[in-house]
């Protein structure tokens, strides 16, 4: 199998500028924005969530005093949105201080509010002590580490005649949807991986060249760990590369929830949808063209619902940003107790 870096040259891919990039409306007060791209994963009930989060975080950035980083964002997902009309994004500042300013963007669509995010900037302060957890051992590095869409094509070529047709069209579906995507990823395979002890431990399964089983299911797991990238050049903006991370911060996130209950292989997956998300920043000094370390872990999971934390570190250790996210996650029961958001 070819390592991902060599794949990525020969695959044509939007680039994470044109997922990004925004029209700017209203050039007097700098609050307006409007998306110019959106996408909608094969699997989902509306724009990709992690778009959303950065063209959110684009918007206030551009806003915000460039001596200022953006340190912390929460946010809300409230209605699903439609990939076929534009979204605009209205920023206001809610205080402007000294060392922290702080942003609310919300997202409209149709005259509905759709998203809503606050976001918070400081100034540096690099004589401040630092303490940071240690980066996670014995993974594999990214080069040793097939990209999905590679795991998955071996999966389907060697087991396509036992598989049930609507597995493989779903399959070489996600496939194209990976090789298209401009962010690469790649599973960190390992058997055991050691995570800093205020977090779950994180016990991955074997080395294996996909998370399906003979049947093409989704093994059941709590913990996953990615090497992600932007493909192409991200630029050198810290406001963007953070804008980036946010997107990447979305994929398989709330997924990894689903895993944990089973979803896929002892339960049937009724409804999976992302109620909030968090992130923040504790370094400046990271290129998101280059690999990433993204390690998520599920505590808890119950009543329809799961939390997913996950940790963003560079591939020489340094832990640069910290997320997590709530979703609904429901199984498929019976009509007469099926429910709604």
């Amino acid at each position: 199998m070819s390592s991902p870096n060599s794949q990525l040259a020969e695959q044509t891919f939007q680039t994470i500028h044109d997922s990004l990039d925004l029209d700017e409306l209203d050039t007097n007060l700098h609050v307006l924005f409007r998306s110019k791209d959106l996408w909608m994963p094969l699997t989902a009930r509306g724009v990709f969530g992690g778009q959303v989060i950065a063209q959110a975080i684009a918007a206030a950035t551009r806003v915000s005093d460039k001596a200022f980083g953006l340190h912390s964002m929460h946010c809300y997902f409230l209605l699903a949105g439609d990939a076929g009309k534009p979204i605009l994004y209205y920023v206001e500042p809610l205080r402007i201080g000294k060392s922290y300013r702080t942003y609310s963007v919300h997202a409209r669509q149709s005259g509905r509010v759709i998203f809503h995010l606050t976001c918070s900037f400081s100034l540096p302060e690099p004589r401040q002590p630092h303490f940071s957890a240690p980066f996670p051992t014995n993974l594999p590095p990214p080069e040793e580490c097939p990209l999905n869409e590679e795991r998955w094509s071996v999966f389907l070529d060697a087991n396509r005649e036992r598989l049930l047709p609507r597995i493989r069209e779903d399959l070489a579906a996600r496939i194209q949807e990976r090789k298209e995507s401009p962010v690469a990823i790649a599973f960190a395979r390992s058997g055991e991986v050691a995570l800093p002890p205020a977090w779950p431990p994180l016990k991955l399964q074997d080395s294996r060249e996909s998370y399906f089983d003979e049947s093409g299911r989704t093994i059941e797991t709590s913990e996953a760990a990615w090497w992600v990238k932007a493909r192409g050049d991200a630029g050198k903006d810290v406001g963007f590369q953070k804008a980036i991370i946010a997107y990447m911060s979305d994929f398989s996130f709330i997924g990894t929830v689903g895993s944990a209950l089973g979803m896929g292989q002892s339960r049937r997956l009724g409804m999976m949808s992302s109620l909030d998300h968090s992130l923040w920043f504790y370094d400046n000094n990271f290129n998101a063209s280059e690999w990433l370390l993204f390690t998520m872990s599920v505590p808890r999971a119950g009543h329809g619902r799961g939390v997913v934390f996950g940790q963003i570190w560079t591939r020489d250790g340094r832990l640069i940003c910290l997320a997590s996210q709530e979703g609904v996650v429901r199984e498929a029961l019976p009509k007469d107790d099926k429910a709604k958001l």
